[in-house]
């Protein structure tokens, strides 16, 4: 597998975006088990992103902010 995204959690959309290995579709995934083991843990890491925007809010926690390298901070 190449380097790059996995898959991400999007504020905006509220939900998550998932990139399988190229040449499967979404129909090659019946169980956990159809999904490699680096997507299920950057998953893992993408739910924790949900959490913390049902909680606190990203978006509007973001816009508060004075800096863009503090908007930065808030989606990190």
């Amino acid at each position: 597998r190449g380097s790059g995204i996995l898959a991400y959690y999007s504020y905006r959309d509220k939900r998550i975006v998932i990139r399988l290995p190229e040449g499967e579709t979404d129909d090659d995934v019946v169980t956990e088990d159809d999904i490699p083991i680096d997507i299920r843990v950057t998953v893992a890491h993408e739910l924790t992103h949900a959490l913390q925007d049902q909680l606190y809010d990203l978006d509007e926690l973001q816009s508060s902010t004075d800096t863009e390298s503090e908007a930065s901070a808030v989606l990190a």
